[in-house]
């Protein structure tokens, strides 16, 4: 495509662009797709934000759930840790009472 051609094709694109503004904002028509546009896009961004909060939410939940989960993990270690740990302090004291 020689420059000729580009600028008869930008030509063309900039004044089928600007009929179709011009159709938009001068016919009653072109008023009701602007408002079709308008109600779909604040539809779209209701729906967007509607997805996103139960993300949020989902999200929210499955943290508390691993965190919770993770608690509870560390808490059976510190009780199993203790009862070893009476265990050893058992076994020993039954050594040296045998001892004596």
């Amino acid at each position: 495509m020689n420059s000729v051609s580009k600028v008869a094709f930008g030509a063309l694109a900039g004044a089928a662009a600007g009929a179709i503004v011009a159709w938009l904002f001068a016919t009653d028509e072109g008023a009701e797709v602007i408002d079709q546009l308008a109600t779909g896009s604040r539809d779209l961004a209701g729906s967007v934000q509607e997805k996103l909060g139960d993300l949020r939410d989902t999200v929210v939940d499955k943290f508390d759930s691993v965190t919770q989960s993770a608690g509870d993990l560390l808490q059976q270690g510190k009780d199993k840790a203790g009862d070893l740990l009476q265990q050893g302090k058992d076994k020993a004291a039954d050594l040296v009472s045998n001892v004596k």
